[in-house]
């Protein structure tokens, strides 16, 4: 498996799907794993399922993401789309932003946009549009302890790796 290159970079976010609203019936870009510290890997078990961490396992796809980007001016440059590759649904979340909101799979692409997490494989995943009540909002683990842990929306923090995904891709 090779690292991901740098965001932003042609290679990295090329791969478009055309239009916002179209939902892609069969992959059309790069497909990475998405991970936390000790090989947790964002999981989505169900379509409309909350994104959950999951050691390596689970049925073919539930681990696996295409980057997609909107090259047709109908989101912000820099926007892009995670498409789990299992369920055929988007990474996101329903309705406005705010802070402990749960992450999901949703019918339609949510954007996001990536920043550089300290390593040059780690990105934070941050919901466009900042701040929101008060911080920026950036895909972490949310705050209830339960199994398999949950993801939620939480306040940007750059200075902090363990907040940044470690994406993979996959050949």
């Amino acid at each position: 498996m090779a690292a991901a290159s740098a965001a932003g970079s042609p290679a990295f976010l090329a791969a478009g799907t055309g239009r916002a609203a179209a939902v892609p019936t069969r992959r059309t870009g790069p497909v990475y794993t998405i991970a936390k510290p000790r090989e947790q890997l964002l999981t989505l078990e169900r379509w409309d399922g909350p994104a959950v961490l999951l050691r390596a396992a689970g049925e073919p796809g539930q681990q696996q993401w295409e980057l997609l980007s909107v090259s047709d001016g109908t989101a912000p440059k820099g926007t892009v789309f995670l498409r789990n590759v299992g369920e055929g649904t988007y990474l996101g979340y329903e309705g406005a932003p705010h802070i402990n909101k749960l992450v999901a799979g949703r019918p339609h692409p949510v954007g996001w946009e990536l920043r550089g997490g300290g390593d040059s494989d780690a990105y934070h995943v941050v919901a466009p549009g900042g701040p929101i009540d008060g911080a920026e909002l950036a895909l972490d683990l949310g705050l209830l302890l339960v199994y398999p842990p949950r993801t939620t929306l939480r306040p940007l923090r750059l200075d902090d790796e363990r907040q940044a995904w470690r994406f993979t891709l996959e050949e």
